[in-house]
């Protein structure tokens, strides 16, 4: 070996110890990450990506919709009076249009005589009613509308009696009458209950005969009826009834019908009108929950309570809060991978108002003014869970995933500029359409496992503050 390359292989030998090194010093510090990384696990240690769950407690409290909310044409059309030991009385009526049935006009005249106005009604077997006394005690008040839909009153599109604009004529009331057998309800004015208004203005009509053959003409004069059951129900014991019915699709039993004698005649003769041919329908619905179970346990004004009271046809809803929810980012900003709403259900099935549970209860985002918004919230598009009853957990459970990360956002970034009102969970009166209500635990509920909560699978990333 000669001194070049004795010198040269030394040389190398040192440049591959160096290396050697470096490398070593490389992976030694290296395996000691800094506490900011972009991944972190919910404890700041562990491996990249590492996710995390957490439950957060909610706040439920029941609220009160309007006296008289509107539902324009639902599948069916709840009608009645109920006096439900847990939530107080409900009224159920609807506005509809009246078409022309019998394509022949009538005959009579000035001089006729009116001898009945018959409202038949047949329940629907598409929805279940609430109640079972088949209508006993119920007073039905039968309105002329005072104006069509959509003529503008004092309150805007209005059609209701009270509407100074278009003051309507209540034609008359009486008791009604259920055949359980054919499952149809009449409602029957005998001649001295009819409002001479009202009688007159058909019979004085006669002059245009075209009122009674063309629908544009007629649809001019009758504008439509207020279907409205009294709020009081004769009879001790009487809890009433709210049943559905199919006012659209029902031509031979859904029928208003006037029985007359031209004069000097002693035959009778009559002509009915129907609410078919998909008629414009408003349901209004009105209440009485004082000394009720619900009005008792209403938590709005801060009292502790351990259930929650919803119901559809405008009678109560829930508002949800979450006030431990903007903890969560605190101290970092999250990625949500899953966020669960879980409400559990009151059982009830010793509850002979409530036999069944309703089918889905409706999640929405609550407005500053308590009405639901919906702007930019598509999740109940794309819930797995459809805002339906879980029957395996009992209870209603809710994916909101894009909700919830919206917000943790806005808590993170611009909380002042995005305040957060709460969620209001409600029943729809059309799904189906009827009376249904359900009661829901709370947070303050005994059984820890029966409170609502909100459960969220994430992952924790740096946003640089």
């Amino acid at each position: 070996m000669n001194f070049t390359t004795a010198c040269l292989k030394t040389v190398f030998s040192k440049q591959i110890n160096r290396s050697i090194w470096f490398f070593a010093l490389v992976l030694l510090f290296g395996c000691n990450k800094p506490g900011n990384d972009y991944l972190i696990s919910g404890s700041g240690k562990g491996l990249l990506g590492t996710q995390k769950t957490d439950t957060i407690s909610l706040n439920l409290v029941t609220d009160y919709w309007p006296s008289i909310p509107e539902a324009e044409n639902l599948s069916v059309d709840n009608i009645g009076t109920i006096n439900d030991p847990i939530f107080g009385r409900t009224t159920a009526g609807i506005y509809t249009q009246v078409r022309i049935g019998d394509p022949v006009g009538p005959n009579w005249s000035k001089t006729s005589t009116m001898d009945s106005l018959v409202l038949t009604l047949k329940v629907s077997d598409t929805a279940a009613p609430i109640g079972n006394n088949n209508f006993a005690g119920q007073t039905w008040h039968l309105w002329k509308m005072a104006s069509g839909f959509g003529s503008v009153g004092t309150n805007g599109s209005s059609y209701y009696p009270s509407d100074t604009s278009f003051p309507a004529w209540e034609i008359g009331h009486a008791l009604v009458r259920y055949n359980p057998r054919d499952s149809v309800l009449t409602l029957t004015l005998n001649s001295a209950a009819i409002n001479s208004v009202f009688r007159d203005s058909l019979f004085d009509s006669t002059g245009n005969s075209a009122i009674f053959t063309d629908p544009t003409e007629f649809d001019i004069l009758m504008h439509g009826i207020l279907i409205m059951p009294d709020t009081v129900l004769s009879g001790g014991g009487n809890n009433g009834e709210i049943a559905p019915f199919n006012l659209a699709n029902d031509t031979t039993h859904s029928r208003l019908t006037v029985y007359y004698r031209t004069s000097g005649s002693s035959t009778e003769q009559n002509w009915y009108m129907f609410m078919n041919n998909s008629p414009e329908k408003v349901n209004v619905y009105s209440h009485n929950y004082k000394n009720s179970i619900a009005w008792k346990n209403n938590g709005v004004t801060g009292k502790s309570v351990d259930k929650v009271y919803v119901q559809s046809m405008g009678g109560m809803k829930c508002i949800v809060t979450m006030p431990y929810l903007a903890n969560i980012v605190k101290d970092s900003m999250i990625a949500i991978n899953q966020a669960e709403f879980i409400f559990p259900k009151v059982d009830s099935a010793a509850d002979p108002f409530n036999s069944y549970n309703p089918p889905k209860i409706l999640f929405r985002p609550r407005a500053y003014n308590g009405t639901d918004s919906l702007t930019n919230f598509s999740d109940d598009i794309t819930d797995y869970f459809l805002q339906e009853y879980q029957t395996n957990s009992k209870s209603y459970n809710y994916l909101m995933t894009r909700y919830i990360q919206r917000l943790v956002f806005n808590y993170r970034n611009k909380k002042g500029l995005y305040p957060q009102y709460g969620i209001n969970l409600s029943v729809p009166p059309d799904n189906p359409n009827s009376p249904g209500r359900v009661i829901l635990y709370t947070q303050n509920t005994g059984n820890k496992n029966k409170r609502p909560k909100l459960v969220i699978t994430y992952t924790k990333i740096v946003d640089g503050k």
